[in-house]
C-alpha cells in the first residue's frame, strides 16, 4: 500500500514536472508605461558614456549610434598605433585622425542627444498612459 501510494506521487509529480510551464502573461498597459516612466527617469541621470554602454546593450538608438560608437573606437586605435609607432601631433597622418575624431564625435553628440530626446518623448507618453488609466478606472 504504501509502495503504490509512493509510485502514485512519484507520477504525479513527474507529469507536473512535464507540463509545459505557463509564460508570464504580457505586460499590461499601466505595467509597460510604468516600466517605461522609471527607465527614463534613471537614464536621464546618466553621463553620455554609461547612457551609450545602456543604449548599446539594449538596442536602443539605432545601427546609427552603434557605428558612430565602433567607428571612434576604431580611430582611436588607429590614432594609438600611430603614436606608438612615433609619429607626433603634428604629423599629417596623426593631424587626419584628429580631425576624424573630432567630426566623428560632434556626429555622436548630435545622435546621444537624439536619442536622450526619443527617451524622453516615451517617458511623457508614459506619464499620459498612466494619467489617462489612472482617471478611466476612477
Amino acid at each position: 500500500m504504501k509502495t503504490s501510494a509512493f509510485l502514485v506521487g512519484c507520477i504525479v509529480a513527474l507529469g507536473l514536472q512535464l507540463l509545459p510551464v505557463q509564460a508570464d502573461a504580457p505586460p499590461t498597459a499601466f505595467e509597460k508605461a510604468l516600466y517605461e516612466k522609471a527607465r527614463y527617469q534613471v537614464l536621464s541621470k546618466l553621463n553620455d558614456e554609461d547612457f551609450v554602454s545602456y543604449c548599446i546593450t539594449m538596442n536602443v538608438g539605432g545601427e546609427t549610434l552603434l557605428k558612430f560608437h565602433d567607428e571612434i573606437l576604431a580611430r582611436q586605435t588607429e590614432l594609438a598605433d600611430r603614436i606608438n609607432e612615433g609619429l607626433t601631433a603634428d604629423q599629417p597622418q596623426v593631424m587626419s585622425l584628429n580631425a576624424a575624431l573630432k567630426d566623428l564625435r560632434s556626429q555622436y553628440a548630435v545622435k546621444i542627444s537624439e536619442v536622450r530626446k526619443g527617451l524622453e518623448i516615451e517617458s511623457k507618453i508614459a506619464e499620459e498612459t498612466l494619467t489617462a488609466l489612472s482617471q478611466s478606472q476612477r
